[in-house]
């Protein structure tokens, strides 16, 4: 689902999800797995390189035509100063993570988007 967050001073789609996640592994190399394994171990370099490829993502969506030019350290400046703080797009990414069926997996329901980037398991 397309959110809109405040960035650089005007709103901006981001579409966290399988497109985003296919950008990112073109640009860096890193799989999903690589990818949860920095932010569980407190990484937040990735968390930054993910959200460019859904803001990329989103304007795609939208069928934005014009875009602007920025990069990652562009947009992890825009997250610092975001007013819900970086916690309000790793909610986001999380909500867009595959499920586990029903059963599987150790966490309680909530439990992994608590553990996410923390360093805890």
């Amino acid at each position: 689902m397309v959110e809109h967050f405040e960035l650089g001073g005007k709103k901006r789609p981001v579409l966290y999800g399988m497109a985003a996640f296919k950008m990112l592994r073109k640009r860096t190399g890193m799989s999903m797995s690589d990818f949860l394994g920095q932010l569980q171990s407190g990484e937040l370099d990735a968390l930054s390189d993910i959200t460019y490829c859904a803001l990329r993502v989103g304007e795609i969506y939208e069928d934005i035509k014009e875009v602007d030019e920025y990069d990652e350290m562009k947009v992890a400046v825009w997250m610092d100063g975001y007013k819900g703080g970086v916690v309000a797009f790793m909610n986001k990414l999380v909500e867009s993570l595959p499920k586990p069926a029903a059963g599987e997996g150790d966490a309680e329901p909530g439990e992994a988007q608590a553990n996410l980037g923390t360093g805890t398991s």
